[in-house]
């Protein structure tokens, strides 16, 4: 299999696969792993909930402004987690 920068660990079923099918298959989880894994969909999948002015965003660049922000937050200003 071809080298690659990070370590997968797939289970298989049955012997049934050939080795290029499973390093097909091996590729296909890297390039979607480095899809989910990239800042843009990392923002995306966080929101914001402003409990002083009770109001919810999504906006991916406010999410990421806010995540960013060195200073020290306003209280009650929560980053949370679609998932």
């Amino acid at each position: 299999m071809a080298n690659s920068n990070r370590d997968l660990l797939v289970l298989i079923k049955d012997d049934s696969m050939s080795e290029q099918a499973i390093e097909r298959e091996v590729k296909r989880l890297n390039h979607m792993l480095m899809y989910v894994e990239s800042s843009e969909e990392c923002y995306n999948s966080y929101e914001i909930m402003d409990m002083n002015e009770s109001k919810l965003t999504r906006n991916a660049f406010k999410v990421r402004m806010m995540m960013m922000r060195e200073k020290q937050s306003k209280p009650f200003i929560f980053l949370t987690s679609l998932n």
